[in-house]
Parts: structure tokens; C-alpha cells; sequence
């Protein structure tokens, strides 16, 4: 019985061996970065994209030091949810931050832990893995940045797609037309707004689309239905291949200020007359003085 199960400790080992190298030899070249943990959360390996995410050579990454990579006010989240993790109380899958302290740069990574089991079962450790979401981080933080200048702005600032589908409605469209981004969204621009304009509004879209941009006078009209004047700019947008995707229209409104154009020049050439009629009446009055 000893000798048997001799033999099959030995085989369990060579098995073991022989999956942490195909492990290691899978994980070499990943484009993720892979750490494995004994049963204590000591690190025993880490491969090269791992060390290039965390700023650490291999040496550097094992026993306690790999912690050393996580941004400082994350490890207290990162630690407790790890505690958790091995306690088998919950996955361990959460988003958080490395610091290079060589680089002085903030890595965003999204990292992912299983437990490893042995052919008997039994629990010998943990793999995990650290995916750089670094830019998707900062492409959202740019798009917040950008939502954010979008809300304060007064103008009315919507995207539609090629068939006039609204797609996005900022605040500044809220305020100007009276429907709200929910309302909005998902209905054909043209029929919402009623648009007229001088030329056809397929021509526009032409011009917009060959032109990559256009700019003129429409008239739409609002949710109370009043009919507002706007000075409108479109700008194409195209998609990843540089295909038209849809059309950033930005409005503004002039209404007032062409009603106060129209009392100017009114008032302009009520005085061009009176100036006309008194030339006339001096003209006439010479004439007459000497009669």
C-alpha cells in the first residue's frame, strides 16, 4: 500500500509539473498580465506583460512585494475583497489601479483571480489575471469632460444619424425645443422639429455629407408649437473605416434677433423717408418762394 501510494504521489508531482509548465509557456507571450499565488497570497510567478503593467522586474513581483505595484489608495478595497476571495466568500473580480513608480503613471486593470486544484482536488494556490483598461479609462473620462461641456452649453446640441434618427438630445435641446432627451431620442429630427428651410432638406444633407459641413437658417418648430428661427451647423461624423456615420447639428437661436434686424431696418427706412420727404418739401418751398 506504501509503495502504491508512493507511486501515486510521484505521478500526481510529475503531473503538476508538468501543467505549471505548460502554464508558464501559455502565459510567456500573453497579452495580459498573469500572476500566480501560493495558498498564503505569496507570488510565485508573474509573467512579462504583468511586470510591464506594474512597473516591477520578476524579482521584484514575488513573495509580498508584488503589492508594492498597487496604487496606494486601492489596496485597502483590493486586499479586502481578496481576503473574501480565498475565505470563498465571493469572486474575486473587481477594477482597480497599479502606479509605476519609475514612471510616476497610473495603470487602470481589470483583474480577475481563480483558486488552482490539484488532480485530487484540493486547493493549491491561485492564478489570476490583470487586463490594461488604461485607455478605455481615460476615452470615458473624456467623453464625462465632454458631456459635461455639452450640458452647459446653451446652445442645442443633438446628433441624428444618416435617416434623421435622433441618437443623442443635450440639455441645451431640452431647454430650446421643450421635449426631454427621452421623448427625443429615437424620433426622425425632420418630423419633430418640422423643419423648413429655403432650400431642400436633402440638399442640405448632400452638402453635409460631401462637404463634411454645413451652415444656413432653418425653421422649426417647438413642442408648444412656436416656431423659432435658428442659426444651424451640421458636422460629419464618420465612423473607425472613415464611413459617414451621422451628423452632429448644433442650433442656435436667433429668432429675437432678427425680429430686432427687422424693427432696425424698419426704423432705418422709415427715416430714409422722412429724409426723402423733408428734401422734397425744402426742394418745393424754394421752388415756390420765388412764385
Amino acid at each position: 500500500t506504501t509503495r502504491r501510494e508512493l507511486v501515486e504521489r510521484r505521478r500526481v508531482q510529475q503531473a503538476l509539473q508538468a501543467s505549471e509548465e505548460r502554464f508558464r509557456s501559455l502565459s510567456a507571450f500573453a497579452p495580459v498580465g498573469i500572476y500566480q499565488t501560493d495558498l498564503n497570497g505569496q507570488c510565485i510567478y508573474t509573467n512579462a506583460k504583468w511586470q510591464e503593467i506594474a512597473g516591477l522586474t520578476l524579482e521584484e513581483s514575488l513573495g509580498e512585494s508584488w503589492a508594492r505595484a498597487i496604487h496606494p489608495d486601492d489596496r485597502k478595497k483590493v486586499f479586502k475583497m481578496w481576503t473574501r476571495f480565498v475565505a470563498g466568500e465571493s469572486d474575486f473580480s473587481l477594477e482597480f489601479r497599479f502606479f509605476k513608480q519609475s514612471e510616476q503613471e497610473e495603470r487602470w486593470v481589470f483583474g480577475r483571480a481563480i483558486a488552482m486544484q490539484s488532480p485530487t482536488g484540493e486547493t493549491i494556490g491561485y492564478v489570476g489575471v490583470n487586463e490594461d483598461i488604461t485607455a478605455r479609462k481615460r476615452a470615458e473620462r473624456t467623453m464625462r469632460e465632454q458631456a459635461a461641456l455639452i450640458d452647459i452649453a446653451t446652445d442645442a446640441i443633438l446628433v441624428r444619424d444618416l435617416a434623421g434618427q435622433i441618437v443623442f438630445w443635450s440639455k441645451g435641446a431640452a431647454h430650446l425645443y421643450g421635449w426631454s432627451p427621452a421623448e427625443a431620442i429615437g424620433q426622425n429630427v425632420q418630423l419633430l422639429l418640422k423643419t423648413q428651410a429655403d432650400i431642400d432638406p436633402e440638399a442640405v444633407l448632400s452638402t453635409a455629407i460631401e462637404q463634411g459641413f454645413w451652415q444656413g437658417e432653418l425653421t422649426h418648430t417647438t413642442q408648444s408649437g412656436n416656431t423659432i428661427l435658428v442659426a444651424s451647423r451640421w458636422t460629419l461624423v464618420r465612423d473607425e473605416a472613415g464611413r459617414p456615420q451621422s451628423l452632429l447639428e448644433m442650433n442656435t437661436d436667433i429668432t429675437e434677433q432678427k425680429q430686432l434686424e427687422a424693427q432696425f431696418y424698419r426704423a432705418q427706412r422709415l427715416e430714409s423717408l422722412g429724409q426723402l420727404a423733408g428734401g422734397v418739401a425744402h426742394d418745393l418751398g424754394n421752388i415756390l418762394t420765388p412764385i
